[in-house]
């Protein structure tokens, strides 16, 4: 091995602690993402009112909510518990994106997810995730 007389000793000390301090902050982001992560539970309403979903921090369903006279609907009904637990994961699926692209710049999340939510899709569950 050979040495180099020439050898920034003192730039590469700078250059370790910069990365460091980058790699800390880095860790850091990740900690503070996954406690994020964790509190992204919602719940959503199909349009009519009568079925709720509500979804937890990792994804799972937490309460299916049928209002009063929900079963009058009879074969309508299935087809919209399905819908709202659509709309739920892909409401869930935004609000996980965007909290990630907040936390982690220069990763975009939206194109994974874009590709497993139409754009339809995504637009409907925009308005949920707007209201108060």
């Amino acid at each position: 091995m050979r040495f180099d007389k020439n050898l920034d000793v003192e730039g590469l000390s700078e250059k370790l602690d910069e990365m460091r301090r980058e790699a800390h902050e880095m860790m850091e982001g990740f900690d503070n993402l996954a406690a994020d992560l964790n509190e992204c539970s919602l719940s959503i309403t199909s349009d009519n009112g009568m079925v709720t979903v509500s979804i937890d921090g990792g994804g799972d369903i937490t309460e299916l909510r049928l209002a009063r006279g929900a079963t009058r609907l009879r074969g309508n009904l299935g087809p919209l518990i399905v819908r709202t637990i659509q709309e739920a994961q892909a409401a869930f699926a935004t609000k996980m994106t965007e909290t990630m692209d907040a936390s982690i710049p220069g990763v975009d999340m939206g194109k994974l997810t874009g590709q497993f939510t139409t754009p339809e899709m995504r637009e409907r569950v925009r308005g949920h995730l707007e209201q108060p």
